[in-house]
């Protein structure tokens, strides 16, 4: 997810636009979201960490006053929307090139 106004607010973020955006972590070992980052590297997906953090609770504030972008579960993201201004990241806004991991992770599968 990332704010409204972001560069990458526009109908489909490629790989290179998912890639080349700073992005905020939560370093959550043995959780899904772990995995879920476990995933996109073994996909060969290059991430430009510029921020990790040790819990959720401060993602959606530092996403509303920066620059950077989340990978987040759904339910996390859905409730950010309305009081942070974010936009999720969905199947339906990134290309075919990166969907994978985000249809995987909604579902629930172990990637």
């Amino acid at each position: 997810m990332f704010r409204a106004g972001h560069a990458l607010d526009k109908p489909k973020m490629s790989r290179q636009d998912f890639e080349s955006a700073e992005h905020v972590t939560v370093v959550s070992a043995g959780t899904g979201h772990a995995r879920i980052d476990e995933f996109i590297a073994r996909k060969g997906v290059q991430r430009h960490i510029k921020l990790t953090v040790p819990h959720f609770v401060a993602v959606a504030h530092i996403l509303a006053t920066t620059d950077m972008i989340a990978t987040v579960p759904e339910r996390y993201a859905m409730e950010c929307v309305k009081p942070f201004g974010l936009i999720p990241i969905t199947r339906n806004n990134v290309t075919d090139e990166i969907g994978g991991f985000f249809r995987l992770a909604r579902r629930g599968r172990n990637p």
